[in-house]
């Protein structure tokens, strides 16, 4: 922080960007870590997908939950993070207290069987208790973002054999009259996820 205190100098953090949403109950802790990935913009996801960090990592991961619900108290049982790993260390970017967009809960579903938006309602319940199936990768699953470039005639989303389902989120045949890329559906993919980490590959 600058001697004024009106500025503040971060590190620019160059890494692989994750995220988790984490449920608690009666000093049990269930989670689900997704990576995720911007190949259309630089600073927005387009694709995401579960995963399975190296032992080491999710360790880590694990003491860090549990000191964030030591913070936040008893009373609460969800939050979600966004976090940039790098050289095997976890740079906490952003913490949240709700369900994050994108249906990211419909990925972790459909992912892992494991009843994310039913146990997202029953965190805000005092008679909460977790579904017993814990949150683990069963199912080879990305979630993907179909964007516009400007100019461009909004599209229908194709299907392909290896799709689950989507949505469209912009009227067809309507052309992108801005100047970014507008995202007009998501959809969830069935298909082999090709990563640069072998580690981080799902399992199932």
């Amino acid at each position: 922080c600058s001697p004024t205190n009106k500025t503040i100098v971060q590190p620019f953090i160059a890494g692989q960007l994750y995220s988790a949403s984490v449920f608690f109950n009666d000093s049990e802790v269930r989670y689900c870590v997704v990576k995720e990935n911007s190949h259309v913009d630089s600073f927005s996801v387009d694709e995401s997908y579960v995963v399975q960090l190296p032992g080491a990592t999710e360790k880590k991961l694990q003491v860090l939950f549990a000191k964030i619900f030591r913070i936040l108290g008893k009373h609460q049982r969800f939050f979600h993070i966004q976090f940039i790993l790098k050289d095997s260390k976890i740079f906490l970017i952003e913490m949240m207290l709700r369900c994050p967009g994108d249906l990211y809960g419909r990925l972790v579903e459909l992912s892992t069987n494991f009843d994310y938006f039913g146990n997202y309602v029953k965190a805000y319940i005092d008679s909460y208790r977790l579904s017993e199936n814990a949150p683990k990768a069963a199912f080879k699953i990305k979630r993907v973002t179909y964007k516009a470039k400007p100019g461009q005639l909004i599209p229908r989303i194709g299907k392909s054999s290896e799709h689950i389902e989507s949505y469209q989120t912009r009227p067809l045949n309507k052309i992108n009259s801005t100047t970014k890329n507008i995202r007009y559906g998501v959809a969830f993919l069935r298909k082999p996820i090709l990563c640069d980490d072998e580690r981080d590959v799902m399992n199932g």
